[in-house]
C-alpha cells in the first residue's frame, strides 16, 4: 500500500519528517508552558467556575425530566466520541427515551454564532416561536449542505435520523433540546473540557493502546489535559481494546470507576445516493483510499480488515475540506479504480467527484462490552 500524506508537516511522525525533527525541542517547551498555564488556570479559575455553576445550581443537578450524559476525552479527536455517542443515542432511544445530541460543529462554514436544529425525519418541534434564536434544517436535506451549515460529524446523526443542536455554547444548546424537542437525554458530544455546561453523567473515553497518548500536552503531544485530570470522569469507556483489562498506565486515575471495554467495527458501506452495501461488496477489489481523521491509520486498518486491496491511501487532517485539486490528485493516482472513504468525509466530496468513479463510504460502528450495563446506568 502507498500512503500519500497530505498533512502539515507538525502532524506527521518526526521520525519520518526533518522538520518534526527540527521543531520537537520547540513543541515540547511550549507543551511545558501549557503545562504550567493549566495548573494555574485549574487552582484558580476552573476550580472557581465550578463553584460558581454549582452555587446557581447548574452543576451535577438531578433532574426527573432529562439527564444530560457528556461524552469526552482529554486527547484530540481519534478515539470515537461520536461512534460512541450514536451508539448511545441509538440504544437510549430504544429504551423509550427522547435523545438528542449536541455538540460545536467544528470547523462548519455556515455562521459559528448561529445555532443549528436538525430535528430527525418526522420530527416536531415543540416551540417555534423563538426560533430567531436559531435556524432549523430539515434532515432531508443534502449531506453536503448539512456539512456546510452544521459540520461533518452532524452528518453522521443526520444518517442515523438522530436529532442534532449544533452551536458554540452548548449549555444554551442544552436548554433549546429541552425545550425543543422535551428531551429525556441529552448527549453532550466532546463535553468534558466544557464546564460551563451542565452535565450529570461524564463519560471519559481513553484509547486502550495508548490512554494518554505520549503523555505530553500540546503540541509537543496529543493530549488537552494531563491524565490526572481522568479523574473527574464518572464512566471509563476504553476503545480499541484488545482485552478487558485496565491498561498499566491508567489504573492509578480510573480506580474504583466503572469501566468498559469497547472496539471499532465496520457496519457497511454506502455509496454517494445513500444506498448501503454488504461489507463483501469490495472484498478482493482494488480500491484507493482517503481519509481526514485523526487516525487514519485505523480507517486503513479497518479497510484492510473487510479484504479490501488497498492501493494507494491518502491520508488528509481531521475535518479536511477538500478542493477539487485534491480530488484531480486522488483520481490521477488510483487510475479511477474504485474510491472509498469515510462516512463524515463522503458528503463533502460528493459533488466534486465525477459521476462516473465508484464512490464508497465505509460505515464504522462500535461494539461494548457489556453494553446493557452501561445503558443501565445511564437510564
Amino acid at each position: 500500500m502507498k500512503i500519500v500524506d497530505r498533512r502539515p508537516f507538525y502532524l506527521k511522525r518526526a521520525s519520518r519528517n526533518v522538520l518534526s525533527m527540527i521543531f520537537y525541542p520547540l513543541r515540547v517547551f511550549l507543551s511545558v508552558l501549557y503545562y504550567s498555564f493549566y495548573l494555574l488556570q485549574e487552582i484558580f479559575v476552573r476550580r472557581a467556575a465550578r463553584r460558581r455553576v454549582f452555587r446557581k445550581g447548574e452543576g451535577r443537578r438531578k433532574s426527573k425530566e432529562c439527564t444530560v450524559i457528556s461524552v469526552g476525552n482529554i486527547e484530540v479527536g481519534g478515539t470515537g466520541k461520536t461512534p460512541i455517542s450514536v451508539l448511545l443515542s441509538e440504544e437510549l432511544m430504544k429504551n423509550g427515551h427522547r435523545v438528542v445530541v449536541v455538540t460545536r460543529g467544528y470547523r462548519r462554514k455556515g455562521r459559528l454564532d448561529r445555532t443549528v436544529v436538525i430535528p430527525a425525519k418526522g420530527d416536531e418541534l415543540k416551540d417555534r416561536c423563538s426560533s430567531a434564536e436559531f435556524s432549523v434544517l430539515e434532515a432531508k436535506s443534502d449531506l453536503s449542505e448539512v456539512i456546510e451549515t452544521a459540520g461533518d460529524e452532524a452528518a453522521i446523526y443526520v444518517c442515523r435520523s438522530i436529532p442534532i443542536i449544533v452551536g458554540k455554547d452548548k449549555a444554551r444548546s442544552i436548554d433549546l433540546a429541552k425545550r425543543l424537542f422535551a428531551a429525556s437525554r441529552i448527549i453532550m458530544d466532546d463535553g468534558f473540557q466544557h464546564l460551563r455546561a451542565h452535565r450529570d453523567i461524564d463519560i471519559l473515553l481513553l484509547d486502550h493502546r495508548r490512554p494518554f497518548g505520549n503523555g505530553l500536552l500540546l503540541p509537543a503531544g496529543t493530549l488537552r489535559e494531563p491524565p490526572f485530570a481522568a479523574e473527574r470522569a464518572d464512566v471509563i469507556v476504553f476503545t480499541r481494546s484488545s482485552s478487558n483489562t485496565v491498561p498499566e498506565g491508567a489504573s492509578r486515575y480510573v480506580k474504583g470507576k466503572p469501566c468498559f471495554f469497547s472496539k471499532h467495527v465496520p457496519l457497511g458501506l454506502m455509496d454517494r445516493n445513500g444506498d448501503v452495501f454488504p461489507l463483501d461488496h469490495l472484498k478482493n477489489k482494488a480500491v484507493t483510499i482517503f481519509s481526514g481523521l485523526a487516525r487514519n491509520e485505523s480507517f486503513e486498518e479497518m479497510m484492510a480488515q473487510i479484504g479490501a486491496v488497498i492501493g494507494s491511501s491518502f491520508r488528509f487532517s481531521d475535518h479536511y475540506n477538500y478542493s477539487a485539486q485534491d480530488v484531480e490528485k486522488i483520481l490521477k493516482t488510483s487510475g479511477r479504480t474504485i474510491v472509498v472513504t469515510t462516512e463524515k468525509d463522503i458528503g463533502k466530496v460528493t459533488d466534486i467527484f465525477p459521476g462516473d468513479v465508484e464512490l464508497y463510504a465505509l460505515r464504522i460502528g462500535i461494539e461494548v462490552e457489556r453494553l446493557n450495563e452501561l445503558i443501565e446506568l445511564l437510564s
